[in-house]
């Protein structure tokens, strides 16, 4: 992977003319793209989320320049609170499945409120070879499990979907069921096959998942907000 880095974008950044905002744009494109694939126009996959998300990128070097191709984003129930919405799995599965609500409230209790959830997993559909594709989501997956090991927050909880086959994918990565229904609904995608899953650790599988990662994670390169970024340059 001599020619892949990995970003770690926080929050929002619209200024194209920075390094954060160019991949931040570029990272939601890419997002659209991944879901109109497999979605066409029934799902945006953009909110309100992504502007306090970190958001884990993956690039790959074309033509000098480091271009998106894999994504990942990750919310945690304090910047949730802190922003004064719901948190976002709570809000996606209490109108189908309240069941899976209150057993995230319950894991909110147990982990002191430092519980994180993943979504938006995505890769470029302009990799068209299957095994740079498994490598480039290999290596996604070992830089997630590897962030959430870093800060704390193991477990976390991330959907799965049948129709990507992401479901059997997160098995093998160490994913369960949060509870025994786990499965639930979003609005115009009844059929699809959400479940909503927690992070299990197992120190085997998760140095399996992680190894071949560890040089992205360690030359990372780690991007804060436009608003810190303005604060530090009128600071200067």
């Amino acid at each position: 992977m001599s020619s892949y880095k990995f970003y770690v974008l926080k929050g929002l950044n619209y200024n194209r003319n920075t390094l954060h905002g160019r991949l931040f744009m570029d990272m939601l494109a890419l997002r659209i793209s991944g879901y109109y694939k497999y979605y066409g126009n029934k799902l945006m996959p953009i909110d309100l989320y992504d502007h306090f998300s970190d958001h884990l990128v993956l690039c790959k070097k074309i033509d000098d320049e480091y271009v998106p191709v894999s994504c990942l984003r990750t919310i945690s129930y304090l910047k949730c609170s802190q922003n004064k919405v719901d948190f976002l799995p709570i809000t996606r599965t209490s109108s189908s499945n309240s069941k899976i609500s209150a057993e995230i409230k319950k894991l909110l209790l147990l982990t002191k409120y430092n519980l994180n959830y993943d979504s938006g997993l995505t890769i470029s559909p302009r990799i068209t070879s299957k095994i740079e594709s498994y490598g480039i989501l290999k290596n996604m997956i070992g830089l997630c499990l590897t962030y959430h090991e870093h800060n704390d927050n193991i477990p976390f909880l991330i959907s799965s979907i049948k129709k990507t086959k992401t479901d059997k994918l997160f098995e093998k990565v160490g994913f369960v069921p949060i509870c025994d229904n786990s499965s639930y609904s979003l609005k115009g995608l009844e059929s699809e096959g959400f479940m909503m899953l927690k992070y299990k650790y197992d120190k085997k599988n998760y140095i399996a998942w992680t190894d071949d990662a560890s040089s992205l994670w360690d030359n990372k390169i780690e991007l804060e907000t436009m608003l810190e970024e303005q604060s530090q340059l009128s600071q200067a």
